[in-house]
């Protein structure tokens, strides 16, 4: 019988995580084109917070890929205009990334298996060792 390996199971990733950050980039920009007609328009917060909102992103296998999510969407959309985003767009963006960090925080924990139970027996000795210090 093969021994088990002691490596944690990988976590399932989104089709959009296993995409390389050139295709992700891509993807953003494409995405934002879209929302904006094709049309080279400054990035307001009255455009960004309806493309923000638009966006179809699985959760990624952990929480807090969201803030690198939001540094590609703001190099995206800044890469397009050619010129930096707004510091209000910035801090629109950092504040959808962490709404969205806490959003799949609070609904899953991010543990690829059950913790183990100890047994009785196991905590009668850990119990006798800390009395012994």
């Amino acid at each position: 019988m093969p021994k088990k390996s002691k490596m944690p199971k990988a976590l399932p990733t989104s089709p959009f995580e296993r995409m390389s950050k050139e295709k992700k980039l891509e993807w953003l920009t494409e995405k934002w084109k879209v929302h904006i007609k094709n049309k080279r328009v400054q990035a307001t917060e009255e455009r960004l917070e309806p493309f923000l909102a638009a966006l179809e992103i699985y959760n990624p296998s952990k929480p807090k890929s969201w803030k690198g999510l939001g540094t590609l969407i703001n190099l995206a959309i800044s890469t397009h205009q050619k010129k930096p985003l707004l510091p209000a767009c910035l801090l629109q963006v950092k504040a959808w990334a962490k709404r969205k960090t806490r959003a799949q925080a609070e609904e899953s924990l991010n543990e690829p298996t059950q913790a183990p139970a100890f047994t009785e027996k196991q905590l009668t000795t850990f119990w006798n060792l800390g009395c012994l210090h």
